[in-house]
């Protein structure tokens, strides 16, 4: 699934970042290791001292997390207006996002926007705006889909 979007990045995700220097593109994790220029926050208030250790990695240009749950993986830089393209993969019951625009400080889920990437068997009884492509709590996807077979959630 190739999705275009603004940034900061969150949770529990596996994500490709795509460089297409050619096009002007930059890649976000341009080497295998911790991303560098990147910090790990804490989940309810990214001001808060700095989340646990984690154990987000890159390898091959893939960005994964370790089994720590509850941290935003956030950029140390700043963007204005931009493009952010990437693929997914999230398994059953998996459930993560991507915060978009999000300030400093607060949950950037709600001081921010966050891109919901969520399994329905996560939450059989989310909203539609709470599910994978959704802006969370805010606007649907037009398609809800199921991690295990990328169907159309039941309604």
């Amino acid at each position: 699934m190739n999705l275009r979007y603004c940034i900061v990045i969150a949770v529990f995700l596996s994500i490709v970042a795509v460089s297409r220097s050619q096009d002007g593109f930059v890649k976000l994790f341009d080497a295998d290791g911790p991303p560098k220029g990147w910090v790990v926050r804490a989940w309810n208030d990214v001001s808060k001292e700095p989340a646990k250790p984690s154990e987000w990695t890159v390898k091959d240009g893939v960005l994964t997390t370790g089994p720590q749950r509850g941290n935003w993986l956030m950029s140390e830089k700043a963007y204005g207006d931009f493009i952010l393209e990437f693929e997914i993969k999230i398994g059953k019951l998996g459930n993560s996002g991507v915060a978009l625009r999000a300030p400093l400080k607060g949950d950037p889920a709600f001081d921010g926007m966050e891109f919901q990437v969520a399994d329905y068997n996560y939450n059989t009884k989310a909203l539609d705006s709470e599910l994978t492509g959704g802006l969370y709590r805010a606007i649907a996807p037009l398609k809800g889909l199921q991690a295990d077979r990328m169907e159309q959630r039941p309604h």
